[in-house]
């Protein structure tokens, strides 16, 4: 996270006792496939929910994985610059192309095509590009993208411009 207003929630669970912080590992650790995670709260409403857990809901190859991650300071970095970068990329295309989009701290980000969602997502995927429809969250001309290498967002770009340029959106 790089905003300065981002808040520190697990502060907050001292004054707030059904609070829990979640985290994921599945970003910027590059563990999505192990879906590992972890929860921070007051011990008494974490014991409280803990009997509704699924068993086994990590395996030990999660939690070994999870833990070399996070001895792995270089690498975080490493995702954070190359992620900042990949934004950056989106955020001067949106700008270029007149394209509203929502600002993000995240590894994706929400561009409004001001058209359907569904239709962006399924001209895309004819080219080979997997992104999110924003229909089903909430924002129909919209879709989500995951950053990704340089490269391929430089692909993207060229089919997203194409897009553009049939539908006469600028």
């Amino acid at each position: 996270m790089t905003a300065n207003d981002y808040p520190n929630t697990i502060s907050l669970i001292d004054q707030y006792p059904n609070l829990m912080v979640l985290r994921t590992f599945s970003k910027a650790y590059g563990l999505a496939a192990l879906r590992v995670g972890y929860g921070v709260g007051n011990a008494q409403f974490v014991s409280s929910i803990d009997p509704v857990r699924p068993p086994f809901n990590n395996n030990s190859f999660g939690h070994v994985a999870a833990a070399a991650a996070l001895d792995d300071e270089a690498f975080i970095d490493e995702c954070v610059k190359k992620n900042t970068e990949g934004m950056r990329q989106f955020e001067q295309f949106c700008q270029e192309h007149n394209l509203y989009y929502y600002p993000s701290q995240t590894n994706f980000i929400l561009i409004d095509f001001q058209q359907s969602g569904d239709q962006v997502f399924d001209y895309l995927l004819k080219k080979g590009f997997i992104v999110r429809s924003g229909e089903a969250l909430g924002y129909p001309t919209c879709i989500r993208i995951t950053i990704g290498k340089k490269e391929e967002n430089e692909g993207l770009f060229v089919h997203l411009k194409q897009l553009l340029e049939m539908t006469a959106i600028r």
